[in-house]
């Protein structure tokens, strides 16, 4: 998610509660943190932007972390909004809503089959034969053959007799 101009333009002219009050609302929203990450980055070259911490006593203890206290963390920004607090909370997070925010693993992809291969390949030499380039034609009549070459191998290894 790109910045929005609404955002870029309120850390240039410096409002910092505006800018902590949209990084809050990024944090809290958004279950990929995309949105918060992009934004706490732009806004570290604020000056002022991060409190000092004011040294409340912080909840060091996990299995005592429940909603009740993540909730606590965000109220607490906005008295005092430092860099220990926010990352406290992101570790709250992550303990209270494992499922929304814990370690994220990018998605499987499907293994490219023989027959997908052999398909673009003879899509390639087609589009190379149209726009009458011999060098295109040939690389997809090699990725064509490889295809097939896989295809087979695809087909052995479901049925090795």
């Amino acid at each position: 998610m790109a910045l929005t101009p609404q955002f870029k333009d309120a850390v240039d002219a410096g409002e910092v509660s505006e800018v902590r009050s949209m990084i809050i609302d990024a944090l809290s929203s958004d279950p990929t943190w995309v949105d918060y990450l992009e934004k706490a980055d732009y806004a570290q070259q604020m000056e002022g932007f991060f409190d000092a911490d004011d040294g409340e006593v912080a909840e060091k203890d996990s299995s005592q972390w429940n909603e009740d206290y993540m909730n606590d963390l965000f109220a607490g920004l906005e008295s005092n909004f430092s860099k220990e607090r926010l990352e406290l909370l992101i570790k709250v997070i992550q303990h209270v809503r494992p499922k929304e925010h814990g370690v994220r693993e990018l998605p499987k992809r499907k293994k490219a089959s023989g027959r997908d291969i052999m398909f673009i390949g003879l899509m390639v030499a087609v589009a190379g034969f149209y726009v009458s380039q011999t060098s295109l034609m040939i690389a997809g009549v090699v990725v064509a053959v490889g295809g097939v070459a896989a295809f087979f191998i695809d087909q052995y290894r479901k049925d090795p007799q």
